[in-house]
């Protein structure tokens, strides 16, 4: 997969080691980053065409006549908060930012001017979609998939967490003040766009604890639901060959309509999430009976592991049938970090999840 050629030009050297640990440790897939702090240095660099960067990020003390003269591409000025007149015609961004919106903004200032750069390559990676669902709401599925979200990325994986749901409750997990929401990307997905992956690798946010890559929810409840299967499926392929992503989880709420079909379709597991109440069986039951209508040759049956999450207990707790994997009733879960709650992976709940972990990895 082509990466990003990203020149930094920076006098001071603390924000130079700042911006090379950051895009090593979280954007190497994405950007070949060398950093320069003389600007001689980078005039040679620049005449002796080593191959030309797709974008130069320059201290506006470093942008000397000579570079504007033999640099043709974009040229971002990295500011401190005020921009001198002579140097209005660039566009600039704000050079300290959190690492990810720093990305954002570079990858948005990109947009049109490669739009290659992402390029889908199927052969690139095997990515392999897990779809997390429960016919009742509360059932626990979204920290099922967050907890084996954080054991994947644990053990090196990439992992992209999606949630399609109409009340998420991902503000419990995640940070995101300011960042770009995924309303956005509803909005691109509508249309015919060549630049969507790099769009999408504009607003996407990795969790620091977790590894754990996210969109910010949508802001409107509605809004999964204007889109159309079709559309669904082109988006969630595109993913898939963008080669990025090891796993994508998908998160979604607990109705069933064509939408969430297209994406039992397409995934290749799905984990359904029930309690041991008599109204969750009834409700598994029901959602077998159309899954299994739907499929033809058992394709879908195939793909289904069914979770049973003791949640507290149930006073009137129906006898266990097809339940393969039972979830314990765990309080200590979850622990807090600051305003969030992170996933405690010394808990006995995600002690429990070996046997699920590798039939999730091995699809059996």
């Amino acid at each position: 997969m082509a990466r990003i050629n990203m020149i930094v030009a920076d006098p001071d050297l603390v924000y130079l080691k700042a911006i090379e640990n950051y895009f090593t440790e979280h954007c190497s897939q994405r950007f070949h980053v060398y950093l320069y702090s003389k600007a001689e240095a980078l005039e040679k660099r620049l005449l002796i065409n080593e191959g030309e960067p797709d974008i130069l990020l320059l201290h506006p003390r470093l942008l000397t006549d000579e570079i504007a003269k033999v640099y043709g591409g974009k040229v971002l000025i990295l500011s401190e908060g005020t921009q001198a007149q002579d140097l209005e015609k660039y566009p600039a961004i704000y050079k300290y930012q959190r690492g990810d919106m720093l990305t954002a903004e570079i990858l948005r200032n990109l947009q049109g001017i490669r739009a290659n750069v992402l390029p889908l390559d199927k052969d690139s990676k095997q990515t392999k979609i897990g779809l997390f669902y429960s016919p009742e709401g509360g059932s626990g599925k979204t920290t099922l998939a967050l907890a084996m979200g954080t054991l994947l990325a644990g053990i090196g994986k990439e992992v992209l967490y999606l949630t399609f749901e109409s009340f998420p409750s991902t503000s419990l997990y995640f940070q995101w003040e300011g960042a770009e929401q995924f309303s956005q990307l509803y909005y691109y997905m509508k249309g015919e766009n060549k630049q969507l992956m790099m769009r999408l690798e504009g607003i996407r946010l990795k969790d620091p604890i977790t590894q754990i890559n996210y969109f910010p929810p949508a802001e409107e409840p509605t809004e999964f639901y204007e889109v159309t299967p079709e559309e669904l499926v082109s988006f969630m392929d595109q993913l898939k060959k963008s080669g990025l992503y090891d796993y994508i989880l998908v998160d979604v709420s607990s109705s069933y309509d064509e939408r969430i079909h297209a994406l039992v379709e397409l995934c290749q597991q799905i984990m359904i999430v029930v309690s041991q109440s008599p109204v969750s069986m009834i409700k598994k039951k029901a959602l077998l009976k159309v899954l299994n209508s739907n499929g033809e040759n058992g394709a879908i049956e195939n793909k289904i592991i069914i979770c049973l999450n003791q949640i507290g207990g149930c006073e009137n707790a129906m006898e266990l049938e097809d339940e393969k994997f039972i979830l314990p009733y765990a309080p200590d879960l979850l622990v807090r970090r600051g305003k969030r709650y992170q996933i405690n992976l010394d808990s006995s709940y995600i002690k429990s999840l070996s046997g699920l972990m590798e039939s999730f990895i091995n699809g059996n």
